[in-house]
Formats: C-alpha cells, structure tokens, sequence
C-alpha cells in the first residue's frame, strides 16, 4: 500500500495554562559564546544541506488566507505559534532575557535556524496540539540544535531533538547502519513530544524540571529532586545542584519565545512561512533506492537528503521505515511517476553472487544490472579487490533508464560521509602537550576543544587531566573486519573491544546470524 500522509491535524488551542511556575528566576548567567552544540566534522557537507534547505521552498508561493481589505498581514505559521505562547515576558536582569538578547543579537545565526526550521514546523505545532502541550515547545530544537537534524553533542545526543541511543529507542526510534531514527525530524518530533509528556506527568505538572529532565535526564533530575526535598510542584532547575546548562535549559527557552513575540526589537525578521503542510509523508510497502526516489520525484538528491536526514545509505532500510518526505506538492506526482515506471523493480531485495575465479567488480556489476559503486556500497568495500567464494549482496533493482546513476549516487555518499557523527574520545594530557598539538593529533581545531570542555583559555589545561575530543569517523580499513573462519560475533567483538549488540546493530544482524567468511562487518555506526 501506498499512503501519503499531509502533515497536518486538527487544531486544539490551549487555554489558560500557564508554560511554567510563576516562581521568579535565578540570577541571570552569562549566556554560552553559542549553543552547545557541535555540529558537523564537514562544513562544506553542512553548507550543501542547509542551500538545499532554502532551494526546496525559495519559489514557494504563499498560501494563506484572503487578505482582508483592511491593512494587515495574512496569517502564517509565526502567527498560529505565538498565538499560542503562555510564558510571560522577560523580565530584565533574568537569565530568560539574557537569552532573549543572545539570540536577537545573531540575527545571521537565527535566520539560519528559520532555513532549517520552515519544513518542520507545521508539523510540529499541529503535534503540540495534537498532545494539547506548551506552545513554546516548537522553540525546543532551536535550543538543541540550531534546527539541524545532523547536531551531535559531546554526551553523545543526536538529530533536531537531541536523543541518546537508549532514550531514542526507548520511544520507538530505530538506530542502524541502514537509518538513524534521531535525525528522521518527522519520526523524532513524535518521540521527542511523546516522552516532554511523560516527563511532565513524572514532575508532577512542572515544566522546569520535565525540561531539566529532558536535557540532563530523568533519573539525574529525579535524584536531585529527592536530595532537595520540598514540594516538587515548586521547584526549578536552578534550586537544584545539576549542570550548568540544564540550569539554563528552561530560561533559554523562555528567551526565544520572548525574542519572537517582539522581534522588531532586535530588527530580527520573521521569514513569512504558510499556516499550511509544505511536506508530506509518503509511506511505501518496500525499499527504494534513493537516487531512483529523486528521479522520480524530480528532485535534486541533495533535497531529498535534506528533508530525509535519517537516511544512512543508498536506499530506505530492507526492514524499513520505507517513509520518504516529500515536498507536499509533489508527493502526489511522485506516486503518480512510481506506479507508472518502466523500471520494472523498484525494491533493493537482496540477491547474493558468490565471487567466480576471474571475476572483478566491474563485470558483476555489468552482469547483474548494477554498478560497481553501488556494489561497493552495499557490500561496504574500500576498494575494488574481491577474492573467489566471496559473498557480495546486491539488489534487484536496473537503473538503465537513469541519468547520470553512478555521479547522483557518488553525490548522495558524499554528502552522507561529510555529515557523519564523530566518534568521543578521551585524551589524556602529556607533559609538554599544548591544546594546539592535541588538535593536530586529532585534526580538529583548538577553538573547539575549548568548547568541548568548557575552557575558557587555551592556556589552562595540566598534565594528567582528560580532554573530551570528538574526532571525524571517517571510512577505512580499520573500521571494517573480514570475517575469518572460525570467527563468532561474540570472538569479533571481543577482538576489537565492542559490544556483541552493538555489532548487529551496526550490521542489521538478527540474532542467531551465522557469519560466512569473507563477509565484511563494520567497525563502527554510519559507515
């Protein structure tokens, strides 16, 4: 079956709710230099996403209601969201207007937001409502991540919302070599407003602490509330001993709604965005190719990539989801071009070919209507050596009809392999070592190891101590493993210091899955 699904709900408004206690704030901090955020180990990669962002709808015309004759702006989506907002406003020498200034003081920063922000946010107030939730929660991927769906911090959180692994898959996110259901925005949007409710029933109806919970987690909040006592209806992040930014969380947050409210304050300008779905959900009944899905779409791929950031590979996952997002006024012809294709196959079903005496990738490839890209792909080989009694996978699928197949999907792993998370390391100071030769080493800049671990000079570091450094996972040899006889997953694991788990994870593996050798296993998450 194929589904489209508008990204839209019927409309429940809040009434007479108040976002958070009306308890005063704490003394204001000095705001973060920027958010903590760290976002791509490839500027250039982020650089394409974010132009392919604004290209999708730059032509977009505007859809709203009549303009009525008297002299007034048609309603958009700003206008339906701070409709909607309950928090006061800031009072001066807070930390919420603290924030307020921050942020209306980077207007380049903030309009780069609202580029990533214009897809998403339809869906996502008509999922506030849906919930009957805070107005001000639209704001929260704003706070985590700028609005873009390839942030990674250094506690290891991804995607818009900012999810870890076991938080992400506790609320139905899948996370494989395949997909990342943290940067799926439409899949983590749902998670991300089912688990702010949990977290709101669990602080017995406190806003500041479910969102303390929601940056810091559950269980850290939850323990600091029983050391402090008193009555957890009243209590705020900043009367507990948490981190500084979870004591920040909230007041940021606070900070924005009140900076959209007044933005003429700041000369900030709302970019006019419809009170109306600009994407929708296709939903498939199989795999599809990703560059075929562009194809028939009439997309660029780089713009399917944007609206479809959970995607790790060449296709939607064999086990799925088999959703794509879509420019909503081009799901339809989408359907349309997909029923009609004279490419017989669409799905990338595996078939396996056991390598020959003589073989080479180029004449398996021409032999069984592929590429020889594709197959590198799909087997994760760096290069194109192969050995007999080899197994290599392949799909079903011929792309004769495709122009330009093999540059699309060169283009599409570029842009997958630029914008991969960095792996976390500790690095522990030598005698002698300065920030500068640490960031050598690791081929990072001493700007961000600063802010990796919050230090204020490069100058004050001391031998002996931990540096946190988040360095590029980058494909290569030492990340993959061919599978030898006699190997188990369990040998392999243990060989390379990982996870049993975390190996079948990586590589779509059931339980129970017999290793052949000459099978090449990945090392590592996205490779």
């Amino acid at each position: 079956m194929l589904r489209i699904i508008t990204i839209s709900t019927a409309i429940i408004w809040l009434s007479g709710c108040s976002l958070f206690a009306s308890k005063p704030e704490a003394e204001p901090e000095i705001p973060e230099p920027q958010p903590e955020i760290v976002t791509h180990t490839s500027g250039d990669a982020n650089d394409i996403i974010d132009q392919a962002s604004q290209d999708l709808f730059n032509d977009l015309p505007f859809v709203g209601p009549p303009v009525p004759e008297i002299e007034q702006p048609p309603a958009d989506i700003w206008e339906r969201l701070i409709a909607g907002f309950s928090l006061p406003d800031c009072a001066p020498g807070t930390p919420a207007h603290t924030w307020q200034d921050w942020y209306g003081n980077h207007p380049d920063y903030m309009q780069r937001v609202f580029v990533r922000a214009q897809p998403w946010l339809y869906d996502i107030i008509s999922q506030i409502e849906e919930r009957e939730l805070p107005y001000e929660l639209a704001l929260l991927p704003i706070v985590e991540s700028a609005y873009d769906a390839f942030a990674f911090s250094t506690a290891a959180a991804v995607g818009g919302w900012q999810f870890t692994a076991p938080t992400a898959r506790d609320y139905g996110l899948k996370i494989n070599t395949w997909y990342d259901g943290r940067r799926d925005m439409y899949a983590a949007t749902r998670a991300a407003l089912d688990y702010l409710k949990v977290l709101f029933a669990q602080f017995e109806n406190n806003w500041r602490l479910a969102l303390a919970g929601y940056n810091a987690g559950a269980g850290r909040v939850g323990r600091a509330v029983a050391r402090h006592g008193g009555n957890v209806r009243s209590l705020q992040a900043s009367d507990l001993r948490l981190p500084r930014e979870t004591r920040g969380f909230a007041p940021k947050l606070h900070g924005l709604s009140c900076l959209l409210r007044n933005p003429q304050a700041y000369a900030l300008e709302l970019p006019p965005i419809p009170d109306s779905p600009l994407i929708a959900a296709v939903e498939l009944d199989q795999p599809i190719d990703l560059v075929y899905a562009a194809h028939l779409a009439d997309l660029p791929v780089r713009e399917l990539y944007a609206l479809n950031p959970g995607l790790n590979r060449w296709s939607t996952p064999p086990d799925g989801p088999h959703r794509l997002i879509l420019p909503a006024d081009q799901a339809e012809s989408f359907l349309q071009a997909l029923t009609t294709a004279v490419v017989p196959e669409t799905s990338p079903a595996w078939n396996t070919i056991a390598v020959q005496p003589g073989d080479s990738l180029s004449t398996l490839a021409r032999n069984n209507n592929t590429t020889v890209v594709l197959l590198r792909e799909q087997n994760s080989l760096n290069n194109d050596i192969i050995f007999p009694g080899q197994i290599l996978r392949t799909g079903t699928v011929s792309f004769d009809q495709i122009p330009n197949y093999a540059a699309t999907l060169a283009e599409l792993q570029s842009l997958q392999q630029g914008l991969l998370p960095a792996s976390r390391t500790s690095h522990r100071i030598r005698n002698g070592e300065s920030l500068s030769t640490i960031a050598k080493q690791y081929g990072v800049s001493v700007t961000n190891l600063q802010r990796w671990n919050q230090l204020s000079s490069p100058h004050r570091i001391r031998a002996g101590k931990n540096l946190v450094v988040l360095a590029p996972l980058k494909p290569s040899s030492n990340r993959r493993y061919r599978v030898q006889p006699g190997d188990s997953l369990w040998r392999i694991a243990r060989r390379h210091r990982l996870s049993v788990e975390s190996l079948r994870n990586w590589n779509s593996l059931p339980v129970g899955s017999i290793l052949q050798p000459g099978q090449v296993l990945l090392l590592a998450p996205g490779l």
